[in-house]
């Protein structure tokens, strides 16, 4: 079987409390979890290390990514927090989302800097993108394929437009995984995880649920 990723974008959501009970409920559904997946969940910043010290002591198996990362290096950069912050508590960073791109107007010139200083400190990138043609940083081998009109919307993109989508990202850059995004559900998700070149999802939504997500994990 191939390697999928299925990834939970949190967003802007969850408090502390809210965030120990989703864990507490979905270790209920650890069962669903395969060894094909890697199941990674993006919490707010402030929410990292709990999300953190919660999969090390139930979860050795979960991941656990930022929503994002910052441009610079570890310093005078008040409110940003570097890859050597990051790494204590994330393996994966979301990069390029395009409510970042559009509400706090990130250029792909600041994007392929987040992407160099992730990769310095060891964080995997998952860049995102929101058609076939936007240029992906050197080093990036994890993409998400997130078209406009999909996001939130409750109307996901046609199977046959992702595929062809995601053949493209392969074939005209080193990119090894493609990750499908925009309005998941448990009954869509494998029209998405079966096409040949799509190697998982980035849930934005749904994963505010435990049973939901874990029911995508399932079906995917």
């Amino acid at each position: 079987m191939k390697k999928q990723f299925i990834i939970a974008n949190w967003k802007s959501n969850k408090t502390g409390k809210e965030t120990q009970e989703w864990l507490e409920e979905f270790t209920v559904h650890s069962s669903l979890l395969r060894e094909d997946t890697i199941v990674i969940v993006c919490p707010p910043f402030p929410l990292l290390p709990a999300v953190s010290h919660y999969f090390m002591q139930h979860h050795e198996n979960l991941a656990v990514g930022s929503q994002d990362i910052s441009p610079f290096p570890e310093g005078s950069y008040t409110g940003a927090v570097s890859g050597k912050l990051l790494h204590e508590f994330a393996t994966y960073a979301i990069i390029g989302h395009s409510e970042r791109r559009n509400y706090f107007h990130e250029n792909t010139e600041e994007l392929a800097k987040k992407v160099a200083l992730a990769l310095s400190c060891g964080i995997t990138p998952v860049y995102c993108i929101s058609e076939k043609g936007e240029k992906i940083p050197q080093g990036v081998q994890i993409v998400a394929y997130e078209p406009i009109t999909a996001i939130g919307s409750g109307s996901p993109e046609d199977p046959a437009a992702v595929e062809a989508v995601a053949s493209f990202i392969k074939q005209k850059n080193s990119v090894v995984y493609v990750l499908y995004g925009g309005s998941i559900t448990p009954e869509n998700v494998n029209q998405y995880t079966s096409l040949p070149s799509i190697h998982g999802v980035l849930v934005g939504g749904a994963s505010l649920s435990s049973s939901t997500f874990a029911e995508i994990i399932h079906h995917a």
